[in-house]
């Protein structure tokens, strides 16, 4: 199966989100999928395409910052050109890009499928609601075009409101966790420890 991942920022930048996209891409990858990541280039020195551990990397050229939220218009521009060899977009939300590219993927008929890590809390020195009602708009506009829907536990699911609202299209997988690393200790020494 061919994938495109799209997220904000992805590797050498880490938070939670990042990790996660990382660990299912690359398992995803080893798996004998064809897995490519849309993301922002969101430092100048990235480069505008890489393979990292089996995993295709596209970036787009950030034009500039609000906040946390990277401005590329280019990111349209670069899905216009993966979406059509995908078998699925896997949208990881939030997303700033979450319109132009789940309008993509629905018009290009590629189904969508959008992990949503977290509701959007904007801090309170983002004006008066507007840009909360912006980013909300956004969400509800890519949970509305989803075939699916995946989130982490179903408790979530069914207490946060844009999940709730399409209830019918949600599924809770917990995330991927790899393996450790081995130690070179016994199970009973590590247990002990």
């Amino acid at each position: 199966m061919k994938i495109l991942m799209a997220i904000d920022y992805y590797r050498p930048h880490v938070s939670g989100l990042t990790l996660y996209v990382e660990h299912l891409a690359e398992a995803l990858a080893t798996r004998g999928h064809a897995v490519r990541v849309l993301t922002n280039r969101h430092a100048p020195e990235l480069p505008l395409e890489s393979v990292e551990n089996g995993v295709g990397v596209v970036r787009a050229p950030v034009l500039a910052r609000v906040g946390k939220a990277l401005v590329a218009p280019a990111i349209v521009a670069r899905a216009l050109a993966e979406l059509p060899r995908s078998d699925v977009l896997h949208l990881h939300s939030p997303a700033a890009n979450a319109v132009p590219v789940t309008f993509l993927a629905a018009s290009l008929r590629v189904p969508i499928v959008i992990t949503y890590h977290c509701d959007l809390q904007l801090p309170p020195s983002s004006g008066p609601g507007i840009v909360d009602m912006l980013a909300r708009a956004s969400q509800n506009f890519a949970l509305e075009r989803a075939d699916r829907v995946v989130t982490y536990t179903e408790d979530y699911a069914r207490n946060t409101q844009p999940l709730a609202d399409r209830i019918e299209k949600v599924s809770w997988v917990l995330p991927p966790v790899p393996d450790p690393p081995r130690t070179g200790r016994s199970a009973a020494e590590v247990r002990a420890r």
